[in-house]
């Protein structure tokens, strides 16, 4: 299926502005801790961005099972299977070089690699750092987990609203919205929620404004989100930016032109990005003394080199495999199945 143009320039969006508040801090020289850099508040942001992924995740996810067909136990299965084969390979190829090569958790001045025991590796590498309270291998990856912890829900909340009422869309979102906003845990389940009114949304209202304007208004919308956040409440305005994101990706017409072309490339290769450029960013900033203008064009290069080839040879391969399992198993389901009717269609009557 072709990807959704509005829904790359969302993701394309997302990478660049995380990518782009973690070069700023490089440029600046800023420490570890300091988040206003050139005026900006760096961690907010760069939170921003990942809330713009979850938006465009648990979009694209609730319309990959509703492709799939398939129902109950079997479309979860499905699900569990072709997320892991997604998202596990290039994080612990990333947690296994950052261990090896003793590459700090961040970019920022002052930031050194500490070894903090297996438990710690573990939990980098299962994605379970927010269960664990181990801390973090790379900065990057403090996001996952909360992508872990909403995919044990998304088969449930697809199987519960693909055929629900909106009173009923209404009551989840209230529902995982009192949770976000009461606890820690949970602050982020609005963002996902976000994206499934979207996903929700999509076959049921009119698009009403032009194509050119989406960009803009998801401009309008971090810089609202940049004036109205407090630096002391990491939930400040989360719930409000990703529901206001969600509802315009149905209202837009679908944008066209070099901008989708661009935003399609980013998009393509932003989980490499995302997770690769805050080593690169590090080894050319702080670890080589190289000129400014060196060391910005070589971590330019080689993020687009590193995330265009781990893209290739790791991700879509894994990927495919995923796909193949599941193939492999629900013709084998099929077939047992068939194996099945048959039989009870045969049986002799006594």
């Amino acid at each position: 299926m072709k990807n959704d143009p509005n829904l790359d320039i969302l993701r394309s969006l997302a990478v660049t502005i995380v990518f782009g508040v973690h070069f700023a801090q490089a440029i600046a020289g800023s420490v570890y801790g300091q988040r206003v850099v050139f005026g900006l508040d760096t961690w907010a942001l760069g939170r921003l961005g990942v809330l713009y992924f979850f938006v465009h995740t648990a979009l694209v996810l609730m319309e990959s099972m509703e492709r799939s067909k398939a129902t109950g136990w079997t479309l979860a299965k499905q699900f569990y299977i072709r997320r892991a084969f997604r998202i596990y390979p290039l994080s612990m190829l990333l947690v296994i070089l950052v261990v090896i090569l003793r590459i700090p958790e961040n970019s920022e001045a002052g930031t050194r690699y500490v070894w903090r025991g297996f438990g710690w590796l573990l939990s980098n590498l299962t994605l379970t750092q927010n269960l664990a309270h181990k801390g973090l291998v790379s900065a990057p990856l403090w996001s996952l987990p909360y992508e872990i912890d909403m995919y044990v829900l998304l088969p449930l909340l697809f199987l519960g609203l693909r055929t629900g009422s909106a009173k009923r869309l209404a009551t989840v979102y209230g529902a995982g919205l009192i949770l976000g906003l009461s606890f820690e845990k949970a602050m982020l389940m609005p963002c996902f929620l976000a994206g499934i009114v979207a996903w929700w949304l999509l076959p049921r209202v009119r698009k009403r404004f032009p194509a050119w304007a989406w960009l803009p208004y998801l401009l309008a919308l971090s810089i609202g989100w940049g004036l109205m956040n407090r630096p002391d409440d990491l939930r400040s305005g989360t719930a409000a930016v990703c529901l206001l994101a969600g509802l315009g990706i149905p209202l837009f017409h679908r944008a066209s032109g070099w901008i989708t072309r661009a935003a399609a490339f980013i998009a393509k290769y932003s989980y490499g990005i995302y997770l690769w450029h805050t080593p690169l960013l590090w080894y050319f900033y702080r670890h080589l003394q190289m000129a400014a203008w060196q060391s910005t064009a070589a971590v330019l290069c080689s993020t687009t080199l590193v995330s265009a080839v781990t893209f290739h040879f790791i991700e879509d391969p894994l990927i495919g495999i995923g796909k193949r399992v599941v193939a492999r198993l629900t013709k084998h389901e099929g077939a047992r199945v068939s194996a099945g009717s048959v039989g009870t269609a045969t049986a002799p009557q006594v």
